[in-house]
Order: structure tokens, then sequence, then C-alpha cells
């Protein structure tokens, strides 16, 4: 078992040394300083660690947590890949347990990563569980494994891997067998951008609908150059309110008031006026409920 805490050792202006115990827990530091010999700091670091022992994690001890499927803590199931998923964490530190095909060898393994974490030896059982799994060559959706690189991430095992694309891609073996990972990202950006280009094609469906104006962009939302803070109302230099409502590429007046509640009330007989049938017809309209004609 890796031990705990150190030993630091200070040099004094007079030449000679003093000691001091330092023990790391929870993500924070305690020390003590000012002992005169090696062995009274050594005797002090056990103390410290005597009142701060680790935890142990101890598998199926814990309520389950609220958004797990399998009612036990540390394990989840993945609804795409149909496999349950084993991590579990400590300090602050998570570690991949892998992906198991059914729920007893989920438990089983961590049972089994719970004692490496103890015993401060999960590199060793990781490499041994999961880096092990995945071979050269081996492709998980767009992406194939080149080799095993041996380089630690949040206590999980990196793989190089080629995606389709050509692009070289380092992923986590928990992250390739869980089967939400599609590629190196290409993907993600051309779904994006055909997202972005259905919806110009569809906006630009509209406002030729109807005559240059979106319905679904009508309302009472302030844009910046609202003055007023009120859509369609802007300040003038004399304190008045002046009323412009824009609709199918024309601006329209709606005149100016010295009250702020005289122009919102034009406001809304002119917007309605020009509004009204629009706004009726998209309530109905087959481009507002996402179905083209």
């Amino acid at each position: 078992m890796k031990k705990r805490g150190s030993i630091q050792e200070f040099k004094l202006a007079t030449g000679e040394f003093s000691y001091g115990a330092r023990l790391k827990i929870m993500g924070k530091t305690i020390s003590k300083r000012g002992f005169k010999t090696r062995v009274e700091a050594e005797k002090c670091l056990e103390e410290m660690i005597k009142a701060h022992p680790i935890i142990p994690v101890r598998p199926g001890s814990r309520k389950a947590q609220s958004n797990s499927l399998t009612g036990v803590r540390g394990i989840s199931f993945n609804k795409n890949s149909n496999k349950f998923y084993v991590r579990l964490s400590e300090n602050g530190k998570h570690f991949a347990g892998g992906a198991y095909s059914t729920l007893e060898e989920a438990i089983k393994a961590k049972e089994s990563l719970a004692k490496a974490i103890i015993e401060g030896t999960t590199d060793k059982w990781q490499y041994e569980h999961i880096s092990r799994e995945i071979k050269p060559g081996e492709k998980f959706n767009e992406l194939t494994v080149i080799r095993y690189t041996g380089i630690t991430c949040n206590g999980s095992k990196l793989y190089k891997t080629q995606c389709s694309c050509g692009k070289i891609y380092y992923a986590t073996a928990s992250a390739l067998k869980g089967g939400n990972l599609k590629s190196c990202g290409h993907l993600k950006m051309k779904k994006a951008k055909n997202n972005v280009k259905q919806g110009q094609a569809k906006i630009r469906k509209i406002n030729t609908k109807y005559g240059g104006t979106s319905p679904a962009m009508l309302g009472n939302n302030p844009t910046k150059a609202n003055t007023s803070g009120y859509r369609n109302i802007y300040v003038q230099n004399d304190g008045r309110y002046l009323v412009l409502v824009a609709f199918k590429k024309k601006i329209n007046y709606g005149g100016k008031y010295a009250k702020l509640s005289d122009a919102i009330e034009a406001r809304d007989r002119l917007q309605e006026e020009l509004w009204g049938n629009t706004l009726e017809k998209w309530k109905g309209d087959p481009l507002n409920n996402g179905k083209e004609n």
C-alpha cells in the first residue's frame, strides 16, 4: 500500500535542521513543523494518519444515486450499448472500471476495483481488467484503435486511434466501449452544419411565404435598438416616444407621444392591424410545427 504523508526537512539560519510532518486529506493539506528530530516528526505523522484514516470504498454500502438504473451505487446502465459501467470515486478522483454485459459481472468488478483503490493499485488493476480488453485494429464506430498509450487520465487509460476522416484521436477505454463516442468530432460538426443549413433554409422559406417577415419573430421582446426598453418604441431627443413597426420590409409610422403609456397603446394597435392576420395563419401553419409542406 502506498505510504501516506511525508516528512519535511528545513535548514535553519543557525545551520541546524528542523523537521515537519505533512499529510494531504480530501484535497487539503495538514502540516506541523518545529520538531527537533526526524523521529518526533514521524511520530506526529503517525498520529495524524490515525486521526484521519482513509475511508474504504465499500461496494453497495451507500444508497444508489437518483439517476441510477441499476440500484447500485457506482454502476450505471447505458441503454445505447446495453451494458453496465463501473465508475468509483475517492478524494475527488474518478476511477473507471470498465463495461460489462451483466449486472453480476459489474458488481464483481466494482468490488475488485474498490479493493484496488484501497490498496493503491488502480493502475495495475485497470491495465489488467480494461486495457487488455481492447486490441490494436479494433474498430469503435468511426475510430480504429492503433495502440495502447499507457497514459493515465483521471484514472482511465488512453488509446491512440485513427478516425475514418484520417485524424488521430486519443480516447479512453470507457469512452470507446461506451458507444456514445462516434468519431473524433467531425460527425458532430457535420451534423451541426447540416442543422444550420436546414434552419437557414426553413427561415428563407418562411420569409418568402410571408413576404419577407418571419411570424416567429413578431412579438414584444425589445431589441438593442429600442432605447425605451420596449419593442418598436424609440426615445427622441425632445423626450417624446416614437412608434415604428416593421412589417414585410416596410417601416410603418405610428406617431410620437409625450407619455410612454400612450406610445405602448398606439404600438399595440398598429401591431394588431399589421400582424393580426399573419399571426393567426402562423398558428396553424405546418412550418410552425416543424413540418414543411
